[in-house]
């Protein structure tokens, strides 16, 4: 088991999309997402970028 577990998860409702961190089940940020067709897939590829940095992934 590895000491650097990360969740993602997206959270939203009529108005307002949130991308939601976990790190070892602990909330780590969330991010509010105001164009989610193009923040999305950038916020998971700098996360995959650090992760794959680190020898680590989603």
């Amino acid at each position: 088991m590895s000491n650097k577990e990360y969740q993602v998860e997206i959270e939203s409702n009529d108005y307002i999309t949130f991308l939601k961190v976990t790190h070892n089940g602990y909330q780590w940020t969330t991010i509010r997402i105001d164009n989610p067709e193009y923040e999305i897939p950038k916020i998971i590829e700098v996360l995959q970028n650090h992760l794959n940095d680190t020898g680590q992934s989603i």
